[in-house]
């Protein structure tokens, strides 16, 4: 798939009238191409098979899409439900969609201006190609919102290409909780996600993320602005992806900015997950905290690359980071580069990472108890990655997380090869 054919693809987008940003954003993708390993962002993260095929872009699919809840969503008959299906908006698809506290509204991607990712082309593809942004508002001081629920369908065939984008609003002093995932109908799709969240001074937010698209190819840019005083705790499953780029950058504009990104990837055939932070300190007296942790299997792969920026006046920063590792089997395989730089000299910042195998003296123990190995390995291995779901908080999310969990778990416990 060579750049030049996506401007075919933006012609389609010009029977409804096209931007001249947009155009402009084409025009960079264009000049920079997809990304290679010989970009350092890159270096671990092929994306050629992913490119080396024409893709059709998907279209909104006509009516006849069901959708089962109970598989998709955790048990909360209160979520707000947004369906984003090949990236367009289904309001006839979602649920519960008059809250109060919350507007929803789609609106033009150039009204929106530009999210800037300077490593990633993908980001640049997505402003060019997206035409219409979900857009989510929540009033200041609101508290009582029930949990919203962001689902991405994809239903388009085998070698299709789809982009969605997400623009969340919170307002000064408001909280929420955000539910997001996948599910993908075909296997051999390119899903191009973007979401930017904007919290208000004082304002607080719960992202938990769980991303199982067997088959599929998904990049997610996600992109965190953070006012004096609030607050972000995300969490991201990670269990099933041909490739899977996570990009997760957050901001702190202003002081007594807090910041809490954790991740848990369970993978096994040829499966590849690639988590990609930085968390930008660019004021005095934040705090940013980060954990992520991985089981592997098979023949599959999986990148950590964390960077915690502290800019020279950000002084009396405390930034923590950690990726840890479990290797199943002789065929898994972890890179992993924690990332620390550091601007200003009163702060308390570390890194660390580590990757290995399980304790031999450890499932011996346990198997002299009368366990199996199989049982042995999936209660250390669950002991282990269960760690990162302690940090969401008590409710449907966390149940919901957990159950996915074990799950894979028990499979790749059972069958690490």
């Amino acid at each position: 798939m060579e750049p030049q054919v996506m401007t075919d693809w933006l012609r389609e987008f010009e029977k409804d009238g096209s931007s001249e940003l947009r155009h402009d954003r084409l025009k960079t993708f264009q000049t920079k191409g997809f990304p290679t390993t010989k970009h350092e962002e890159w270096k671990y993260t092929s994306v050629q098979r992913l490119t080396s095929v024409e893709r059709a872009l998907a279209k909104p699919q006509p009516e006849g899409i069901n959708l089962d809840w109970s598989n998709l969503l955790p048990d909360a008959p209160d979520m707000v439900k947004l369906v984003l299906l090949n990236g367009h908006f289904r309001p006839d698809l979602s649920q519960n969609l008059e809250i109060s506290g919350l507007k929803i509204q789609v609106a033009r991607s150039q009204d929106l201006g530009l999210v800037e990712s300077p490593d990633s082309s993908f980001v640049d593809l997505n402003a060019a190609l997206v035409q219409k942004v979900l857009r989510l508002e929540i009033a200041a001081a609101t508290h009582s919102l029930p949990s919203i629920g962001l689902i991405h369908v994809v239903s388009s065939g085998d070698n299709s290409f789809s982009n969605g984008r997400i623009l969340v609003e919170i307002g000064k002093g408001a909280s929420c909780q955000l539910f997001e995932t996948w599910h993908i109908v075909n296997g051999d799709v390119l899903q191009n996600d973007v979401l930017e969240v904007n919290l208000g001074a004082g304002a607080s937010c719960r992202h938990d993320v769980v991303q199982s698209v067997s088959g599929a190819q998904l990049m997610q840019f996600t992109q965190v602005n953070q006012e004096t005083g609030s607050q972000y705790h995300s969490t991201v499953l990670s269990t099933e992806g041909n490739i899977i780029r996570n990009n997760l950058h957050v901001r702190h504009l202003g002081q007594q900015c807090e910041s809490y990104l954790n991740g848990v990837y369970l993978l096994d055939g040829n499966s590849h997950v690639d988590n990609h932070t930085l968390v930008d300190h660019a004021h005095p007296n934040c705090y940013s905290n980060e954990l992520y942790k991985g089981v592997l299997g098979g023949q599959s792969t999986g990148v950590f690359n964390g960077k915690v920026f502290v800019r020279l006046d950000a002084q009396k920063t405390n930034a923590f980071q950690s990726n840890r590792t479990v290797l199943l089997t002789p065929g898994a395989r972890m890179n992993t580069k924690p990332q620390l730089e550091i601007f200003a000299d009163d702060v308390k910042c570390s890194h660390g990472a580590t990757t290995g195998q399980l304790d031999e003296e450890a499932l011996f123990y346990l198997q002299s108890r009368g366990l199996s190995r199989a049982s042995a390995l999936s209660l250390l291995t669950f002991a282990f990655a269960a760690d990162v779901l302690d940090r969401v908080a008590e409710g449907p999310s966390k149940a919901f997380m957990q159950s996915r969990l074990e799950e894979k778990l028990h499979k790749l416990t059972q069958n690490p090869g």
